[in-house]
């Protein structure tokens, strides 16, 4: 996982990311794909849905 999700004690919903070391294009490719992903398991997940109704 590349995404760290949680929320705060005001219910508002906080996604963050790492990039470590200095850019590379292909690295940064592959960390906006693995974000991707991550998205969609988090869009898939039940306590996500419960949070957005």
């Amino acid at each position: 996982m590349f995404i760290k999700a949680y929320i705060d004690e005001e219910k508002t919903l906080f996604l963050e990311t790492f990039f470590d070391g200095e850019y590379d294009r292909k690295n940064f490719s592959t960390l906006l794909d693995n974000i991707e992903s991550d998205m969609e398991v988090l869009a898939e997940h039940e306590l996500t849905q419960e949070y957005l109704q």
